[in-house]
Parts: C-alpha cells; structure tokens; sequence
C-alpha cells in the first residue's frame, strides 16, 4: 500500500508541526484541553490537505485522524521519557521544518500566528507567550508579544 501521506514512517515536516502543537499545548500548562484540540486537528487538516496537493493525491477525514493519531503516539512517547526529551523532540522538529528547501519568512510567520492561535484557544499564560516569543526567535519571524 502507498503511504504517500507518511502515516507509518518517520516523522515528517506535516508531523513536526503537529508535535509542535501538542507539545505547545500540553507543556505550557499541562493541560490539553478541548479547544486547543479543535485548533490543532483544523491546522492538522489543512497541512494534509497541503501535502496531498503536493503529492496529488486525494486524502480523506481518516488519514488526518490516522497522521495526527501517529504523532500523538510520538508525542505521548516523548512525554514518558521526560522534559529533557520533549525539549530534544521539539528542536529536532523546529530545525527540521527551519532546513526544509521551501522554508520562507511568510511560512515562518504563518506558523507563529498558528501556534498565537492554538494559545489563545484556552487563554494566553506566561510560559505560553515565552514559548511563543521563543519558536518566533527561531523561525526568524514576528512575535506576537
């Protein structure tokens, strides 16, 4: 079977995303909460969408519940083992999307106002504008604080 989406293998840009999501979610308040759920299957969708395109083939509601299933399974993972690997798996991910070809300033800011949205799904806090302040620093884009 053709896994053009990479539901099986190793993480991906699309799947680097989405752990970014999870991760920003849960670690800033250890709490993921319905909203913040909402806002990352929606941005889940459209990076499936997107990939499909690009690959130009047709992708259904499942192979987003099955792309978001797999890296919430790595993320749950990443957890057990501790903050020192969340770290790790979270900068493994920022310089992996940094250092694809297409990587631009406008991708950088929108993933910035993706991560502001997915904060303010539940309330902005402190630890979630320094993260914010931080993944801006390092995507070379706007911070929205």
């Amino acid at each position: 079977m053709d896994d053009s989406l990479n539901l099986k293998g190793d993480m991906d840009w699309v799947d680097c995303i989405i752990f970014l999501m999870y991760a920003q979610a849960h670690t800033t308040d250890w709490d993921l909460t319905k909203n913040e759920g909402k806002v990352i299957n929606d941005k889940a969708d459209n990076l499936v969408s997107t990939l499909a395109s690009w690959e130009e083939i047709s992708y259904s509601k499942e192979d987003v519940k099955d792309k978001m299933a797999k890296v919430f399974d790595y993320y749950s993972k990443s957890l057990a083992k501790g903050e020192d690997q969340i770290g790790y798996d979270m900068t493994f991910c920022v310089n992996h999307i940094k250092n694809l070809s297409w990587f631009n300033p406008k991708f950088a800011q929108t993933l910035v106002n993706w991560f502001t949205e997915l904060a303010e799904a539940d309330g902005v806090n402190e630890n979630e504008k320094f993260n914010l302040k931080k993944l801006a620093e390092d995507f070379g884009a706007e911070s929205p604080f």
